[in-house]
């Protein structure tokens, strides 16, 4: 992503993380909403592309 990503997108996913790391439960998006928010960020651009290992966990290459 930092190669193929623009400022605009990498901000993007950095926030995403933030508010994934939130102690707060409640404050923390769902993994729905993470996988709909990171293909959004994906169609804005098609910079990245975004797989899901094998454990569950989104990968970004």
């Amino acid at each position: 992503m930092v190669k193929d990503g623009g400022k605009e997108e990498i901000i993007a996913v950095a926030n995403l993380a933030k508010r994934c790391l939130n102690l707060n439960g409640k404050k923390r998006p769902t993994m729905r909403e993470v996988a709909m928010e990171l293909e959004a960020i994906k169609r804005s651009r098609g910079g990245f592309t975004i797989e899901q290992n094998h454990e569950g966990g989104i990968c970004q290459s």
